[in-house]
């Protein structure tokens, strides 16, 4: 297993049953909040990331060297928008509907209500069909693969 899978049963295990439900009725008022929020919006759109994408094994969840500290500040801090729907349960999508400078896609968030999926879907089916990514995706792969990587 990955060192954040250890380290995710260890801290576990120092937890007791009340911080259990006290983390779980968190996270059910996190979804009560967003439903209500989401009362008002049919789809939410926002950056899925903080910043371009990092070179693989930048944030490091694998290794001997894992720190628990640092990957909740980098992962979180790279990916501070999508966290919330996991949590909440709610469905979200990321779409590469944009490119850098340099190639790298860039990524867009759809968040829906709960229940709307198919929503979801439909809509990153338009843009599939309106902007479609495939070409631009296998292209930077190659560009890549050929360098050894990102």
């Amino acid at each position: 297993m990955e060192a954040l899978t250890w380290e995710c049963i260890a801290l576990g295990k120092r937890n007791s049953a009340t911080d259990y439900v006290r983390a779980r009725r968190s996270l059910t008022a996190a979804t009560r909040d967003m439903a209500d929020a989401f009362k008002r919006v049919d789809v939410l759109l926002l950056p899925t990331t903080a910043d371009l994408p990092v070179a693989t094994g930048r944030i490091d969840g694998r290794t001997a060297a894992f720190d628990l500290a640092r990957w909740d500040q980098d992962s979180y801090g790279y990916a501070p928008y999508t966290e919330i729907f996991n949590v909440a349960g709610q469905p979200a999508i990321s779409l590469p509907l944009a490119q850098s400078r340099s190639g790298l896609p860039i990524g867009v968030q759809l968040a829906a209500p709960l229940g709307e999926d198919a929503r979801l879907l439909a809509i990153a089916a338009w843009f599939e069909r309106e902007l479609p990514w495939a070409g631009r995706l296998s292209s930077l792969r190659e560009r890549f693969s050929s360098r050894g990587g990102a």
